[in-house]
């Protein structure tokens, strides 16, 4: 379909991620994603950013 964008960061099931965003023309962010005792998801990355997996970690969030 036209005009779709689907950029997006896969937290495998089981795992807990740590990851740094940079963003042009905006604040730059780090966020955790807990995916622990849970199924996979995944987080949009807005067009104007770049996701940086910084760490992860299956026994503990880092």
């Amino acid at each position: 379909m036209a005009k779709e964008d689907w950029d997006v960061l896969q937290i495998d099931a089981g795992w807990c991620y740590k990851v740094h965003f940079i963003v042009d023309f905006g604040s730059d962010f780090t966020k955790t994603y807990d995916r622990r005792g849970a199924s996979a998801g995944y987080v949009k990355v807005s067009d104007n950013a770049d996701a940086h997996v910084q760490a992860q970690s299956t026994s503990g969030c880092p």
